[in-house]
């Protein structure tokens, strides 16, 4: 949960209504949690190999609304597909579309790119293309047809967020950030409020 640490409201809603109040809060408070995801995923990806759109589709925001006046930043608990990290090759053969045997990976950006045993780039009869791992046994291959060859996944999304560097520097946003946002949104809303009134 990110939370918005405010200034004293006796002093700066002068002049506006309680729905007013809140509203300037709602939005301080879900554009705070925007930035916040947008930054999650920046500092995630300064440690870690994986695509911004695999990171990205596992999170969402829990928007705050009147009534509720807190934002959320969540993040899914689903592993990524290794396909989704550096890997080479990263497609199979355009000519051929033979599968490439001694595919490379590479998850942490400090590591270097390593193949992996059995592992394996192919184009699926779906049109799917990925990285595949094959059991080693011949027996369970041909018992278990549906196990012999599945897709393995790297880290999933919450492991990458939820360390020590991310989230220092999500503490330090809300930090330097949340009153920044808060003034700019009750400036806002005391234009609004200023600009309807009517002198006759």
């Amino acid at each position: 949960m990110i939370s918005i640490k405010m200034p004293n409201p006796d002093k700066l809603f002068d002049g506006l209504d309680k729905r007013s109040m809140a509203l300037v809060r709602v939005r301080a408070q879900n554009k705070l949690a925007a930035k916040a995801k947008t930054l999650a995923g920046r500092a995630a990806r300064e440690r870690y190999t994986v695509k911004a759109d695999a990171l990205r589709s596992a999170m969402y925001i829990r928007k705050a609304y009147i009534g509720n006046e807190s934002a959320e930043l969540v993040v899914t608990g689903r592993r990524i597909p290794l396909s989704k990290f550096q890997i080479s090759p990263r497609t199979p053969n355009a000519r051929t579309q033979r599968r490439l045997t001694g595919t490379r990976v590479r998850e942490l950006r400090k590591s270097p790119l390593e193949p992996r045993a059995r592992l394996f780039t192919a184009r699926m009869p779906s049109g799917h293309v990925g990285v595949f791992w094959r059991h080693p046994t011949k027996r369970l291959r041909e018992n278990a047809k549906k196990a012999a060859i599945f897709e393995p996944s790297g880290p999933d999304a919450p492991g990458m967020v939820n360390n020590h560097d991310v989230m220092g520097k999500l503490r330090a946003l809300v930090h330097d950030e949340s009153e920044v946002i808060y003034k700019r949104e009750l400036d806002y809303e005391m234009g609004s409020a200023t600009a309807t009134v009517r002198i006759e």
